[in-house]
């Protein structure tokens, strides 16, 4: 008798946060398709009455021309504040080292570490897109000069960039093993991922764990808006079918890739 209160109960709370949900999802749902027509209306109207090809034109030139520029710059700008950071952070830990037990010490040092991670990583996207740009310059350009000078420098900041960004995780994960023994695993090593991964504690791993599900919502965001941003720029700018498609590949592969590991995950318990 009990069984069947519990599970009446449950249906019905089920079906009233379903109820509570419904409403607002129609309204949304609403919203998006007249604000899609909207959009796909006007950019019809505005690819038919303005030369978008010129507006195109300047944009691509401006980005080929300073994306090399700007990715030594912010190599650059790397190399400099990885140094400071992490001389005041070697100093901090043989600090912390001496005064065993100083963890929140070694918190704020870890953390400081890990911001000189994500500029190393910001800082290796620009890299690649300045590749990228000037790779697309090269090929599609009437010129020769400069567009092998900027294929020259963005050839020479992707492999400084890359000697900086292993030399810093190097020396970040050398000085966090040498407060945490029990830490295993070198950059050189094609499975320093995983070996490091295995060597962490519980709350570490529950840390990761909240870091990456988070990071996948935003990803799943981040790619709804860039494909609707390729479906308008396919039909205002020019730009075709290819970067919706590009986009649509990466959407599958997060899709597959969750359920996959999902499914993985399931049939070990």
């Amino acid at each position: 008798m009990s069984n069947n209160i519990n599970e009446s109960n449950v249906k019905k709370k089920i079906e009233a946060d379903d109820k509570k949900a419904f409403k607002p999802f129609i309204i949304l749902m609403i919203i998006c398709i007249i604000g899609g027509g909207f959009v796909g209306f006007f950019s019809a109207m505005l690819a038919d009455n303005a030369d978008m090809s010129i507006l195109v034109s300047y944009i691509k030139d401006g980005v080929q021309n300073g994306a090399p520029v700007i990715a030594l710059i912010t190599t650059m700008i790397l190399v400099i504040y990885a140094g400071i950071v992490l001389k005041k952070v070697k100093k901090e830990y043989n600090t912390s080292l001496i005064e065993e037990g100083n963890d929140e010490q070694i918190e704020e040092s870890e953390r400081k570490m890990a911001y000189v991670m994500l500029f190393s990583g910001i800082d290796l996207v620009v890299v690649m897109f300045s590749l990228a740009a000037a790779t697309e310059g090269l090929l599609v350009s009437d010129e020769i000069v400069m567009p092998l000078i900027r294929a020259a420098i963005s050839v020479f900041d992707i492999f400084f960039a890359m000697f900086v960004i292993t030399k810093i995780q190097k020396q970040c994960v050398n000085m966090i093993r040498e407060v945490n023994p029990e830490k295993k695993g070198s950059v050189y090593d094609r499975n320093f991922p995983k070996e490091w991964f295995a060597s962490c504690d519980e709350a570490e791993k529950q840390q990761i764990y909240e870091a990456s599900w988070s990071s996948y919502k935003a990803m799943s965001k981040a790619i709804n808006i860039i494909w609707l941003v390729c479906i308008i720029g396919g039909g205002l700018f020019g730009w075709g079918i290819m970067p919706s498609f590009v986009v649509s590949v990466l959407w599958l592969v997060q899709i597959i890739s969750y359920s996959a590991n999902s499914l993985k995950k399931s049939k070990k318990k």
